[in-house]
């Protein structure tokens, strides 16, 4: 029986110190997130897409949770062209628009990593098909300013409670 190689050195007599130092490093955590794949501070997702702000282990289980009967729907947005993540005094938000036009056809997501909690709208043929947390209590200035970012008039409604 032949060997191929020892420890110090990999099939064909190069070294595997580089190969253990790439493989070292694929298990490091991804930059911005703790251990568990929760983020502590909204800033941490500045610049990320809808998509994975929509995938975060603390967000993902309420979104599959509260997108019942329009899973589809909600998904095309989270995969479709929007904006980037903005993030403020704590809150996180972003717009995704299967179709481009977000005021008719749009995904709104909003989130506080300090408390876990989850704000979404969906826009579909113009009218506003579902809203978390339902109708009540206002929301927070950055996350209506988020949807101002798309229609005043929505903005208004969210910040008196829906």
């Amino acid at each position: 029986m032949r060997l191929i190689g020892s420890f110090r050195h990999g099939a064909g007599g190069k070294p595997l110190a580089p190969l253990l130092f790439v493989l070292g490093l694929l298990c490091l955590p991804a930059a911005g997130l703790a251990d568990d794949g929760v983020v502590d501070d909204a800033s941490e997702l500045e610049g990320q897409t809808i998509q994975q702000l929509g995938a975060l282990q603390d967000m993902a289980p309420m979104l599959r949770n509260v997108a019942r009967g329009r899973q589809q729907v909600i998904f095309e947005h989270l995969r479709a062209p929007g904006s980037h993540v903005h993030a403020e005094d704590g809150f996180a938000w972003a717009w995704g628009c299967h179709g481009g036009d977000c005021a008719r056809n749009g995904l709104f997501l909003g989130h506080e990593p300090k408390n876990g909690l989850l704000w979404m709208l969906l826009i579909r043929d113009g009218e506003l098909d579902r809203q978390v947390p339902p109708r009540g209590s206002p929301w927070p200035a950055p996350l209506v300013k988020g949807v101002a970012s798309v229609s005043a008039e929505l903005a208004a409604r969210m910040a008196r409670g829906g």
